[in-house]
């Protein structure tokens, strides 16, 4: 907080605090998520359900710290379908429990690529796991917050103390990305997953610095079948996971933009924003003279978040709560201030045309965006955590 005297407004209302710098994709979309209506609605309903007692602590073993946390009829998983999260995490968790694997997310489901069977692959050509000497065919176990153990289909490669490893020969990893919404999330789980095949080849096979990676349609090479996606809108990416891992993302992630670009273009998916705004919007200058701008510190996410909490006051009633109360609910207007930068004034003016709608649609929809585009408060893309076991 920054404030010269006791009438002036915080010009660094928007500031992120020290805890909201730390949040990640998925904690900022939380923040939105359990604003919804919709989903508030739901949790609320299924409380009078009883709790499977093994799906609740097949749910409560990924979170770190458990005895604190609500969760409500574990075995619906209509959650994952309906709003994208793992679990009905009580709306009351101001902030999303830590879960015991890093690397896993709340939000997986959303994020989530179709893994390719690789027995279902083999046998779609003709060939069987079983005779396909020395060579395991790896399927990562899935939880509903991300990858589990690797299972092996046919002869497992030895290894042994003081064993040599052998000359590379590239270890793929190949799914099936959803290019009608933003890849860095789907590329973030790929990241993931590959990791944990290159755990298993990494003690016994050579790695590589050389990158091979593949984008294809999807039917290609028969590894994901045409009739269960929707050809323009997939795409069978594979990485070598004994090669550079975040270079072959990264060189994925500008061919599937691409791609989604133009769906989008062409008008085949539902419009996401290609970005949000991070900073504040830029004031326009006042005849001759240009204004300052809101200070640096401010994040229009957070401006976002403010509105939303405070339009929640008023949920029940028919006209929505008035704009100038919102106003002085976020902090850029107070009846006894008689002074308020410019940005102030020309962020309240845009209030009810532009920023009340924006934040209404981050509530309802668009924080699954924040998770697809792996945007949290102070980033945009980031990186996946990875667990303690991962190679680099």
């Amino acid at each position: 907080m920054n404030i010269d005297n006791a009438n002036a407004l915080d010009p660094e209302v928007f500031a992120l605090t020290t805890l909201e710098k730390t949040f990640r994709s998925d904690d900022t979309a939380w923040q939105f998520l359990q604003l919804n209506e919709e989903y508030n609605a739901a949790f609320e309903e299924l409380t009078k359900e009883e709790n499977d007692s093994d799906a609740l602590e097949s749910i409560l073993a990924c979170i770190k710290d458990s005895h604190s946390v609500n969760i409500a009829c574990a075995q619906d998983t209509t959650c994952m379908e309906r709003f994208g999260i793992a679990a009905w995490l009580s709306p009351k968790q101001k902030l999303l429990p830590e879960l015991k694997n890093p690397a896993d997310s709340w939000f997986f489901p959303l994020i989530r690529p179709v893994q390719e069977d690789s027995v279902a692959t083999l046998k779609r050509q003709g060939r069987s796991p079983e005779k396909r000497e020395h060579y395991p065919w790896l399927t990562a176990h899935e939880t509903p917050f991300g990858y589990g153990n690797v299972f092996k289909f046919g002869p497992s490669l030895s290894v042994r103390p003081g064993m040599k490893k052998r000359a590379h020969e590239s270890k793929f990893v190949f799914v099936a990305i959803d290019c009608t919404v933003p890849s860095h999330g789907q590329l973030r789980a790929l990241e993931v997953l590959a990791q944990k095949h290159r755990q298993y080849w990494n003690d016994r096979i050579c790695s590589t610095k050389q990158p091979t990676f593949f984008v294809e349609a999807i039917g290609w090479r028969d590894i994901f079948r045409v009739d269960k996606l929707e050809p323009d809108q997939w795409r069978t990416v594979g990485i070598d996971t004994l090669g550079p891992i975040k270079m072959q993302i990264a060189e994925c992630r500008k061919r599937l933009l691409q791609v989604h670009r133009e769906l989008d273009e062409a008008g085949e998916i539902k419009h996401w924003p290609e970005r949000f705004l991070r900073t504040m919007p830029k004031v326009p200058p006042s005849g001759s003279r240009r204004q300052p701008p809101a200070p640096k510190s401010n994040r229009y996410l957070k401006a976002l978040l403010l509105i939303a909490q405070s339009m929640r006051q008023d949920r029940n009633s028919k006209y929505g709560r008035p704009i100038n109360l919102i106003a002085e609910d976020v902090g850029i207007l107070r009846r006894d201030s008689t002074q308020r930068p410019q940005w102030m004034k020309v962020f309240h003016n845009g209030m009810e045309e532009t920023h009340v709608r924006r934040a209404r649609a981050v509530v309802n929809k668009l924080y699954a965006w924040l998770v697809h585009a792996q945007v949290s408060f102070a980033k945009d893309e980031e990186q996946p955590k990875q667990s303690s076991a991962a190679h680099s």
